[in-house]
Order: structure tokens, then C-alpha cells, then sequence
């Protein structure tokens, strides 16, 4: 009996997305391993968004699970993810390192995100979450609450908003933290859309031989998904195949499907090909890695070297909210090999955290990476810089190739030639500032995962 609640709690601790993540996380702050690269000097943090639902509709699983925010948008879980992660870092930048002030600081504290609704919603999630003070009584009343994914603002007559919320503009004195955004056609660092080959990639990958390698290594897993769900599993092909396993993922996640949770190892291989699918795109050849990692290798190490010549005005922290394909591929810069078991999924909120310290007596500044709570990386400063701007090195200007197919003789994969004339970038299709049908209907594409 005590092993059956024991493990229902372990389920629904999963199931609230990233708090074992976060537990991983608070064994590494904890530890003493990264204190001894000495003080923090600055932190930036990549972070994907939280739990989501599916990004568009799949008429034959629809009736099993209810999206009432929109497909492709944040969910309750995915909002308590992002707040308690946010929790997690004041716990350990405010009330242990001492890092951040205890009240919001508009000068120390900034919050970055692009254009989707659900990236946005992230970050403020975060922000509510890194001040508790300000926001317990948001946790209390809206964190807990299924059918609430956002602060519910929803009332528009003065009188009514007077009686609900006072004469204050924001209810607890909750601080208002801007989010910064940049349209997805100029944000080079958290996407790549600017690109014109951006979207002339993704439908030749599915007509590759990769993929169709691929497709048919976890085809069992597929006729068994069919068989469980009333599937045609021969209309599955192609992008249709993408479609269905981010469905099948995403349902599951949210407790809709609890046949396929309870069949772990088919729920594994399902997890694996999608990765697998996403990591193949990142990796198709080497211009695109190095096209990927470009605007990162110009804008870590300024924000890093502001921060050591104090030019940066007191900023501290930035939290930059987007997506798995971008964390796959800083990963991949970081020196990660895509052998990792880090690749075979990408968590709703996980999180990749760079920290600058300086240690005193050798006079010398590192950069830890820690990847939902883990060390992957700790170098010294200027080699860390030499190995970024590596990965990130370009014959041209990152418009001028962006513009060119890849230079001949350039490393390319097996896609069967197709993309000899038109090899397309394509890394991530990050968020929008508000609910909006483009959210479902610009981009579909994995990066918009």
C-alpha cells in the first residue's frame, strides 16, 4: 500500500514538469563544486519554456485531452514550472550566494525573451517566481489553480477591478518586470528566422534518407501507437510524423494518455526519435553549427567582459527564455558530443546557466555551464572565449551567408544531395508577445517546440 503512494507521488512529481530537475538543480547550487571557480561576477541563464500543449491539433488524439488556452501555448504545469524554477533561483542567488537584492532591482535583474506567447509567459513566471515577497500571495491563489496559466487580469470595468484589487495598479505590489523582446526577424541569438533559407530546410530533411533511417528504427513504436489510438500509421509519414509524436508527447505529459505512461519504455523510444529528429536538423552540417553559434560567440563574451570592467550599469542576472533546439545547440557548442545522454530529450524548463566568477588569488575569471543541475562545462575565461568564438566562426557576415548556400567542400551530411542548392538554416522558432493564430500557423517547425 505504501509503495502504491509512494509511487503516485513520484508521478505526479513528474508530472509537475521540472521539479526533479529542480531538485537536481538545488544538489548542484548546494554543492561546493562550482565555489571553487570563486565569486560570481554574473549569470546568464538560457531557459526553455514550460510545459505546453501540443502545437497544432490531432483530430484522431483530440478527443482524449483538452487544450482550452490554445495549442501551442503555455498550460497551468508548464506556469508552475517556470515559477518554481524561479523560486529555486532566489533561493540560491538571493537568500544563499546573496548574489541579487531581495526586492527587485531593475538594474541587476533583466528578463529576455522572443516573440511567442508561451516564452513570454515563461519569463514572467520566472520573474514572479525569483521575488516571493512580492509574489506569495500570486503562488497561493493562481499557481494551484488548473484552469489559470496567467495572472487573470481579465476584468475591464473600473468599479470591478477597484472592489477586486484595491486602487493599487498591480494586485500585492507585485512588481511589474519588463520583459525584453526582439521581433524573431533581427533576435539572432534565440532565433534565426532573419535567415532566408530558414524555412527551405525542414520539409527536404523529411524526404531524406536520415530520416527515413530513423523513422524506420523506431517504426515497432509507431505500429504500437497506432494499434493503442486507432491510427492509420500509413498517413504517418513525413513532417505528419513529427506532428504526431509532439502530440503524443505533450498529452501524455499533461496526464491525458495514462496507457502510454504507463508503458515506459515505448514513451522512452517515442521521446528519443523526437529528439533524434531535432538533433539531426542541428548537426546536418558543420556551416550550419557554426552559423548557429555566431551571435552567442559575440554576445556571452560581451555581457561577460562588461561585467568584469563594471561597464554594464550593476546588471547581474539575465534570464533568456526559449526553446530545446537552442539549448541543443549551445549545448553542442559548449563541447557537448551529441553522443550525450543530454540529447535524448530536452525537458519543459530545462536550463542552461553560465556563470562568470572570478577567483581572487589566481587573478583569473571562469565560466561554469551547468545544464539542469549538472557541470558540463568549467573553463577559464579567455579559453572559454577561444572556444566559442571557434565554434561560431564565419568566412562572411552572418547576413552575407546566411544568403549563400555553404561553401564547396564544406561538411555535409547524407541527406541524398537534396540540399546541395538550397541548404536552409533552421535552429528555433521562438515565442510571440501575445496569443496569436501565427503562433500556430507561421512556423511549424521543431524549434518551435
Amino acid at each position: 500500500e505504501y509503495m502504491g503512494i509512494f509511487l503516485q507521488v513520484m508521478e505526479l512529481m513528474r508530472k509537475l514538469g521540472g521539479i526533479i530537475v529542480l531538485l537536481m538543480m538545488v544538489c548542484h547550487i548546494l554543492g561546493k563544486e562550482v565555489n571553487q571557480y570563486g565569486e560570481l561576477k554574473y549569470v546568464a541563464v538560457f531557459v526553455r519554456h514550460g510545459a505546453r500543449a501540443p502545437l497544432s491539433p490531432c483530430p484522431e488524439l483530440d478527443k482524449l485531452s483538452n487544450w482550452p488556452m490554445g495549442y501551442g501555448k503555455l498550460t497551468p504545469m508548464g506556469a508552475r514550472q517556470l515559477f518554481l524554477f524561479g523560486r529555486m533561483l532566489n533561493d540560491y542567488y538571493v537568500q544563499k550566494e546573496g548574489f541579487l537584492a531581495s526586492k527587485y532591482n531593475e538594474s541587476e535583474f533583466k528578463v529576455r525573451a522572443t516573440d511567442y506567447a508561451r516564452t513570454i509567459e515563461s519569463a514572467q513566471c520566472v520573474a514572479y517566481g525569483m521575488y516571493p515577497d512580492m509574489s506569495d500571495k500570486l503562488s497561493e491563489n493562481q499557481m494551484k489553480d488548473e484552469s489559470i496559466y496567467t495572472p487573470p487580469f481579465a476584468l475591464t470595468i473600473s468599479k470591478e477591478i477597484i472592489k477586486e484589487l484595491g486602487r493599487s495598479a498591480v494586485p500585492f505590489d507585485t512588481p511589474v518586470i519588463p520583459i525584453i523582446g526582439h521581433n524573431r526577424s533581427y533576435d539572432k541569438l534565440l532565433s534565426f528566422a532573419s535567415c532566408p533559407k530558414y524555412y527551405s530546410f525542414w520539409d527536404p530533411y523529411f524526404q531524406s534518407k536520415r530520416f527515413q533511417e530513423l523513422h524506420n528504427k523506431h517504426k515497432p513504436s509507431f505500429d504500437m501507437i497506432c494499434d493503442m489510438y486507432n491510427l492509420d500509421c500509413s498517413k504517418i509519414t513525413g513532417e505528419k510524423v513529427f506532428d504526431v509524436l509532439d502530440y503524443l508527447i505533450a498529452a501524455e505529459y499533461h496526464t491525458y494518455l495514462p496507457e502510454l505512461t504507463k508503458r515506459e519504455s515505448l514513451l522512452e523510444d517515442l521521446i528519443d526519435c523526437f529528439s533524434q529528429i531535432m538533433l539531426q536538423v542541428i548537426t546536418s552540417n558543420d556551416w550550419m553549427q557554426h552559423l548557429a553559434m555566431h551571435h552567442f560567440s559575440e554576445v556571452i563574451p560581451q555581457m561577460f567582459e562588461n561585467a568584469m570592467s563594471n561597464k554594464n550599469k550593476g546588471e547581474k542576472m539575465i534570464i533568456l527564455s526559449t526553446h530545446d533546439m537552442v539549448l541543443m545547440t549551445y549545448m553542442l557548442g559548449l563541447g557537448i558530443p551529441k553522443s550525450s545522454p543530454f540529447f535524448h530529450k530536452i525537458p519543459f524548463a530545462s536550463h542552461i546557466t553560465l556563470e562568470l566568477r572570478y577567483k581572487k588569488e589566481e587573478n583569473k575569471y571562469y565560466v561554469v555551464a551547468i545544464y539542469n543541475g549538472s557541470t558540463i562545462m568549467a573553463k577559464e575565461y579567455s579559453k572559454f572565449k577561444e572556444m566559442i568564438e571557434e565554434e561560431g566562426e564565419l568566412e562572411e557576415s552572418w547576413d552575407k551567408e546566411c544568403k549563400e548556400t555553404p561553401k564547396e567542400g564544406s561538411k555535409q551530411t547524407d541527406f541524398d544531395g537534396i540540399f546541395q542548392q538550397q541548404i536552409g538554416f533552421f535552429i528555433s522558432c521562438l515565442l510571440y508577445t501575445s496569443p496569436s493564430p501565427r503562433d500556430a500557423t507561421l512556423s511549424r517547425m521543431p524549434s518551435s517546440a
